[in-house]
């Protein structure tokens, strides 16, 4: 992760690997990729992808990068959601562990958002400026708890 950071956010982060040590973990992380056997997993099964987003910014974004959307909405009801579904945006946790829960694919829309930036209407531009990529998480919801519980 902070090889990835350091070739990401080079001209951001205050104390950066040097040089040599970044093409040391590059070539090492090469040559194991090469000797890893494929994964057996099984690839997921075809279904809707959704991108929920109210943001003009962001369903542009998506375009971009190519995503095939069949369920674009600004709101999703989950009850709609399907085993085989993906769900791509930026999701209350309750509803991506409700979508987890379904069976389907949660695909968060993430950013490295400055304070300043947050509140903002973001355009695509700003979207790819900041990061933006999608990041796969299975959520579980583990119980309900009162205030006076906790």
């Amino acid at each position: 992760m902070g090889l990835r950071n350091d070739i990401e956010h080079g001209g951001y982060r205050k104390k950066l690997l040097p040089a040599d040590a970044i093409s040391e973990q590059l070539e090492r992380f090469v040559s194991e990729f090469e000797r890893a056997q494929p994964s057996e997993v099984a690839p997921p099964k075809p279904g809707a992808v959704w991108f929920v987003s109210r943001h003009p910014g962001a369903v542009e974004w998506a375009r971009r990068q190519g995503i095939q959307v069949d369920r674009l909405v600004d709101h999703l009801e989950i009850d709609q959601v399907q085993e085989s579904d993906v769900v791509i945006g930026t999701l209350p946790v309750h509803l991506a562990a409700a979508v987890s829960a379904r069976g389907a694919r949660f695909l968060n829309l993430s950013l490295d958002l400055p304070p300043d930036e947050r509140g903002k209407e973001l355009s695509t531009d700003d979207l790819e400026r900041f990061g933006a990529r999608l990041e796969e998480y299975r959520l579980e919801r583990i119980g309900e708890h009162r205030p006076a519980s906790i």
